[in-house]
């Protein structure tokens, strides 16, 4: 199952929104502490996108700090739930949409926001975690060093600064890095 098929239909609204509810008092820290260091960087004037907001964790801080909130998800069903999270405002918008093929025009948005946490946010018994909330049946042959591989071919990971770097090295980008909490590293690129 390739990983959009998977967040699309597997790890969306409630079941996703669970992840989040399982975590520890310090991990409800960090991710709290994620979401300040974008507000902080937000303009009152500012569109953004809340690329895979999935059921709305993180668009309503954006949207009390940005002219415009757009939260972008390929699950229907985690939008759904994100708009009972949204209420009537009027500065925040939901589509349904792969953040890999946005179809916004170009230079849309003031700023980009992409917060993503994995397994590895939560320190919880993961084998619990992953076997009755997030993922398929572990394939424990290929899972190692980090990164987690189902046996219906669902894999997660996590990106290192060093690789984000390579990643970015080609674009013609101002890119700085800042941790947040002792826990989180944010890339702040610009053009």
């Amino acid at each position: 199952m390739r990983d959009e098929v998977y967040y699309k239909e597997r790890l969306a609204a409630e079941r996703l929104q669970q992840c989040y509810q399982l975590a520890t008092p310090r991990v409800k820290q960090y991710l709290r502490a994620e979401v300040e260091f974008v507000v902080a960087r937000l303009r009152r004037d500012d569109i953004v996108p809340d690329l895979g907001c999935g059921y709305g964790r993180t668009t309503p801080a954006f949207a009390r700090f940005a002219r415009l909130t757009v939260g972008t998800d390929n699950s229907l069903a985690s939008l759904r739930l994100a708009r009972l999270q949204l209420g009537d405002a009027n500065n925040r918008r939901l589509v349904c949409a792969d953040a890999r093929r946005l179809a916004f025009a170009s230079a849309s948005f003031d700023r980009v926001v992409r917060i993503q946490n994995g397994i590895s946010a939560f320190h919880v018994d993961r084998r619990v975690l992953v076997r009755d909330v997030v993922l398929g049946e572990i394939d424990r042959t290929a899972t190692r060093d980090g990164v987690i591989v189902c046996k219906d071919g669902f894999t997660a990971g996590t990106v290192h600064e060093d690789e984000f770097r390579t990643l970015v090295a080609h674009l013609d980008v101002e890119l700085q890095s800042f941790e947040v909490d002792n826990s989180s590293v944010f890339f702040l690129l610009r053009v």
